[in-house]
């Protein structure tokens, strides 16, 4: 009798749930998950995702917080790389221009031009040839960056602006040789080329290839 009565109400349950999910609205299983995925995705690239993120277009680099919205401070990428002109001539060699773009590379945060600086020496007793050699420079780097890899580098504007020797901070980097210094600070970024002279060939050689 007990088993007739619970076989009754299994019945009776199995026929209501069945009932019940037969009246129930129906759900697209296909459609819920690509809404799913829609939310799940990070559109500006700053690491929070889309259901989460108060500020949808967020410049690119920039810092966030954990909604996605700026911090309201800049980020500056700073990194040092040496240029070498070997003595009097324009010479530069091809792992030389090889390290340049890579580095471009790295720091290039949008389609800005590429502002170029070289901060020459200025020896007292020969201003206008130095002068006249480092615009020499200048302009040879500027066309062979732009002759090899003019398909993976924005527009670049190139200046010289020359420097005392005698000053401190030239005469201290003078022990290291040529310097340069590459600021980024959300979209512009600016190359400052550091030169000198007087190295010896040999100096010139080493530091090339262990900058390489």
């Amino acid at each position: 009798m007990q088993t007739t009565m619970y076989q009754a109400c299994m019945i009776f349950l199995l026929t209501t749930g069945l009932l019940a999910c037969s009246q129930s609205p129906k759900y697209d299983v296909n459609a819920l998950s690509q809404a799913q995925l829609q939310q799940l995705k990070d559109p500006d690239q700053d690491g929070v995702i889309r259901q989460r993120d108060l500020c949808a277009q967020t410049n690119s680099g920039a810092l966030v917080t954990v909604d996605g919205c700026s911090k309201q401070q800049s980020q500056q990428f700073t990194s040092v790389y040496a240029v070498q002109f070997y003595r009097v001539d324009r010479i530069l060699a091809c792992q030389e221009l090889r390290s340049l773009l890579a580095l471009i590379k790295r720091f290039q945060l949008s389609d800005d031009p590429l502002k170029l600086t070289i901060f020459a020496h200025q020896l007292p007793e020969q201003p206008a040839l130095d002068r006249e050699l480092f615009d020499t420079r200048v302009a040879y780097l500027k066309e062979r960056l732009w002759a090899e890899y003019r398909e993976q580098l924005p527009p670049i504007e190139v200046n010289v602006e020359t420097v005392n020797a005698a000053e401190p901070f030239v005469m201290k980097e003078n022990q290291l040789g040529i310097r340069a210094y590459n600021l980024a600070t959300g979209e512009v970024m600016r190359w400052h080329i550091y030169s000198m002279e007087g190295r010896q060939q040999s100096d010139v050689e080493a530091h090339s290839a262990s900058g390489w």
